[in-house]
């Protein structure tokens, strides 16, 4: 077993370690050529660097994905994903996880994966074209924009799983100033510094940040009645694929979302 899997496992109650041993033992078993490892704090297996399967803790449970689900036709991955072909299970007990589906579903994963998904992929890779990924807000546009830019409120919500958080920030925002976070697993195993430049800002509509890679961020905010819609445009960097980067950010959109309406 992978050295951080096994930590994120042994980081867990109980029942729900039992749950992740026993699906890191099936995963293992049936994909021999894969790599795993963790990618934003959750176990995710590759092949061909390609993700494949992930688990992670929710609060319904530990949560079981495979990237291309949807293809499967399979009514137990009764969680479907958005715009992809994500879809999940559920488990509270490792006596939910049933070897013989489990096994079916890899086996699906490397079929679909490991030919079709590779073209896609790659595709994305060729294209140079802008990341959207947005979110409806059930608030006014000044509460929205004070809950994203403030620091006291970034550090509550500036994360994309419960295993992670953010322990500090900052924001000089006008032109020229800085933003940085600091992102972290709550395990200390992993953590990273998001550092970012204002360009332009337009005081509680939109901004528009460069990252130290020279990659460009606009976020606009738009009111609709008694809601408001986030959008968020960015460049993908070269290292991931450009689907996990997307998920990503959407993740870390969909928390904040969570922290403004609870």
């Amino acid at each position: 077993m992978n050295k951080e899997i096994k930590q994120y496992n042994d980081n867990q109650v109980k029942s729900d370690k039992e749950i992740c041993d026993l699906l890191v033992k099936i995963i293992d078993y049936e994909l021999t050529e894969a790599e795993s490892k963790l990618w934003h704090g959750h176990p995710v297996w590759f092949l061909n660097e390609n993700p494949i399967v992930g688990y992670s803790k929710e609060k319904k449970g530990i949560r079981l994905m495979f990237w291309s689900g949807l293809d499967f036709n399979e009514d137990k991955l009764n969680m479907k994903g958005g715009k992809f072909k994500d879809a999940s299970i559920f488990y509270n007990d490792a006596t939910d996880v049933v070897p013989e589906d489990l096994n079916r579903w890899l086996e699906k994963s490397k079929e679909t994966q490991g030919i079709t998904r590779t073209t896609t992929l790659n595709q994305l890779y060729m294209t140079n074209n802008k990341i959207t990924i947005k979110a409806t807000i059930a608030a006014d546009k000044q509460k929205v924009w004070d809950y994203y830019t403030k620091p006291e409120h970034i550090m509550k919500w500036n994360f994309a799983a419960d295993t992670w958080h953010c322990p500090s920030a900052s924001n000089n925002m006008q032109v020229g100033g800085k933003y940085l976070a600091r992102m972290e697993a709550k395990d200390g195993s992993f953590g990273f510094d998001f550092e970012a430049t204002y360009n332009e800002i337009t005081d509680g509509e939109s901004y528009t940040y460069t990252m130290p890679d020279n990659r460009v961020v606009n976020v606009l905010f738009h009111e609709d009645g008694n809601q408001t819609e986030v959008s968020i445009i960015f460049d993908p960097e070269n290292e991931n694929p450009v689907e996990l980067q997307q998920q990503g950010w959407q993740a870390i959109l969909d928390n904040f979302k969570g922290y403004v309406e609870f």
